[in-house]
């Protein structure tokens, strides 16, 4: 995922990250991280991109947030599901202990 704010900004003013990087005074990788949400933005970042696209900081603040909202969600989903798929495997393992007398390699655990 990304922070599609900061992306579109920075492909309409046709800068590289290297230069918007430089003018946040960061590295390009850590301005990557930032538009793909790995590093949080901070505010004094947030109101440099606003001064660099004339755009109110705030804005940025919003979209940082509301992407870190995203990757939190996904990696609850994640979890999740991977939480899931023990439970049913377990619950196979206490079927066919329970209907077929056989608990197989493993033991069901209590």
């Amino acid at each position: 995922m990304e922070n599609v704010l900061m992306r579109l900004c920075r492909l309409t003013h046709c800068l590289s990250t290297r230069q918007v990087a430089a003018k946040l005074e960061i590295t390009p990788g850590e301005y990557t991280q930032l538009e793909t949400g790995e590093l949080t933005l901070t505010s004094k970042q947030a109101k440099h991109l606003a001064e660099i696209y004339n755009i109110k900081a705030k804005y940025f603040q919003e979209a940082a947030q509301q992407l870190e909202l995203l990757l939190t969600q996904k990696q609850i989903i994640k979890d999740l599901k991977s939480e899931n798929e023990s439970l049913n495997h377990l619950m196979e393992k206490g079927y066919d202990f329970i209907h077929n007398g056989k608990m197989g390699k493993e033991t069901v655990a209590v």
